[in-house]
């Protein structure tokens, strides 16, 4: 009885998912046609690898996005159900990290709420990024960059997951524990502040899969040059509570933790953290 209504309840939030991102998300006909096909054949996983051309609603405006079937997964989670809302205000222009950036759904979410930001978004996968490259292309503050950010610069394994959102540079990451490697550069966010010039972080967003604290002590001294970080915590990779008495130690209040759907079977929570003044 409890397996069958955790499938009710998955069918159900799939289906209201459908409709946000068809009757509010999609910008023209073709994009609805497109998302149909998309939602009546997630079980088609043979399908999974096929290319579609958006055009997407956000904030008011309307942009370019290619996916693969596969991703609709997370842009459900980005762009129905909010999962960066975020709660903490911004300074205007702000200067944001996508650490994570996958294929780009999180960085035009941001791109769009906040136009003048200039924007940093890291894949280290090389489909991924070639995704993400033509996502961001309409929008000239944003910069990609094909690496990993962890606790120090050099080469790291990318274990490469079951699905294109769980690639992880963590060894025994659940996803993608037995699949294969790629070697992928990897770097620290304080070397890449330093290297770009950059002066602050006024929104980390952090989507690395079980490297969320080493990402962090990749900051070093630099994280108090962070006003906001946003994300994903693995709690069967990192644990919660080494975690959040890392970032109060660095000076940030917990704004928000949340629960994510399936989140008691994957493991993974929503976190907000905000510097106090």
């Amino acid at each position: 009885m409890v397996d069958l209504l955790e499938r009710a309840s998955r069918s159900i939030n799939r289906a209201r998912e459908a409709a946000t991102m068809i009757g509010r998300r999609a910008a023209d006909t073709a994009t609805r046609r497109a998302l149909m096909d998309i939602y009546s054949h997630l079980g088609s996983t043979e399908r999974y690898g096929e290319i579609f051309d958006l055009k997407l609603r956000l904030a008011g405006r309307t942009v370019p996005m290619r996916i693969r079937l596969g991703d609709i997964f997370v842009l459900g989670e980005i762009m129905a159900e909010g999962q960066y809302r975020l709660r903490s205000p911004l300074r205007d222009p702000a200067v944001i990290v996508d650490a994570g950036a996958n294929i780009g759904a999180s960085a035009l979410w941001f791109a769009c709420q906040f136009p003048d930001a200039q924007l940093h978004a890291f894949e280290p996968e090389a489909r991924n990024f070639a995704l993400l490259s033509t996502n961001l292309a309409s929008l000239p503050k944003a910069t990609c960059f094909r690496e990993a950010v962890g606790r120090s610069a050099g080469e790291v394994a990318l274990h490469l997951g079951t699905s294109e959102a769980t690639h992880s540079i963590v060894d025994g990451f659940p996803d993608a524990e037995s699949g294969p490697v790629e070697m992928v550069p990897v770097t620290t966010l304080a070397a890449h502040m330093e290297a770009q010039g950059l002066r602050r972080i006024d929104l980390l967003k952090l989507d690395v899969e079980g490297a969320e604290l080493d990402a962090l002590v990749g900051l070093d001294a630099r994280i108090a040059d962070v006003r906001v970080i946003v994300g994903e915590l693995h709690e069967h990779v990192v644990d919660a509570t080494e975690f959040y008495t890392f970032l109060k130690d660095a000076g940030f209040r917990i704004v928000a933790r949340t629960a994510f759907r399936e989140g008691n079977v994957t493991g993974v929570h929503g976190f907000e953290a905000a510097r106090k003044f």
